[in-house]
C-alpha cells in the first residue's frame, strides 16, 4: 500500500496505524505500507510524527511500515504498489488521488468532502469512514481478497474516470463554459 502525504493529524495516519493493528489481530493480514511525504519536525506535525512512531512501535509494525520522507513522486512508485491509501479528512480534491486514478491505481479513501466525487465505491476504489480504523481495516481486507482481475478492473475504471473528468481538455472546456456564463 502506498500513502503520499505530509505528516500531520488531518492526514489521519494514526487511523491507518490502528487499522494495521486490527488487520493483524482480526484478519491475520500484514500489508506493507510505504509512506512518502514530508516529515516536518516542528510543532503539531512533530507531535503527530511522534505519536505515529510510538504507535508503530507499540503495535510492532516496524517491518510493515516504511517511511520514505520527501521523495520525487512518480508513476513508477504508484505502479509499484497495489493500491493508494488516502486516509486524510481535510482535503477536498487531493491531487495524489487524481494522479493515482490516471495511473490506473485503485484508491482506498476516506468518505469525506469531495472524495466520493473521485472514487466510486467498489468501482475505482473503496470508501471508508475516516473516524473508524475498523472500517478502514475492513476495506483493506476487502481489497486484499479481490482477485487480481478485479483489482485490474478497478484500476482501469479509475483510468477511464481520469480521462473523462480530469483531462486538460475537459478542464479547459469547463472553464470556457463558466466564463461564457459569467459574461452573459
Amino acid at each position: 500500500m502506498l500513502v503520499i502525504a505530509s505528516v500531520s493529524f488531518y492526514k489521519n495516519g494514526l487511523c491507518l496505524i490502528e487499522a494495521l493493528n486490527i488487520l493483524g489481530r482480526q484478519y491475520r493480514l500484514y500489508p506493507q505500507v510505504t509512506w512518502i511525504g514530508q516529515k516536518v519536525m516542528t510543532g503539531e506535525r512533530l507531535a503527530c510524527l511522534n505519536q505515529m512512531d510510538a504507535k508503530i512501535s507499540a503495535y510492532g509494525l516496524e517491518k510493515q511500515w516504511h517511511w520514505l520522507g520527501s521523495a520525487l513522486i512518480s508513476w513508477e512508485q504508484l505502479h509499484a504498489h497495489d493500491v493508494l491509501v488516502h486516509p486524510s479528512y481535510g482535503e477536498g480534491l487531493p491531487n495524489v488521488v487524481c494522479e493515482a486514478l490516471a495511473c490506473a491505481r485503485p484508491v482506498i479513501i476516506s468518505n469525506t468532502l469531495d472524495h466520493a466525487r473521485l472514487v466510486r465505491h467498489n468501482d475505482n476504489g473503496l470508501l471508508f469512514d475516516y473516524r473508524s480504523p475498523d472500517d478502514l481495516a475492513a476495506k483493506i481486507n476487502q481489497f486484499s481478497e479481490l482477485p487480481l482481475e478485479a483489482r485490474g478492473a478497478m484500476g482501469k475504471s479509475g483510468r477511464r474516470y481520469a480521462e473523462e473528468y480530469l483531462s486538460l481538455d475537459r478542464l479547459i472546456d469547463e472553464y470556457e463554459h463558466l466564463f461564457t456564463r459569467l459574461l452573459a
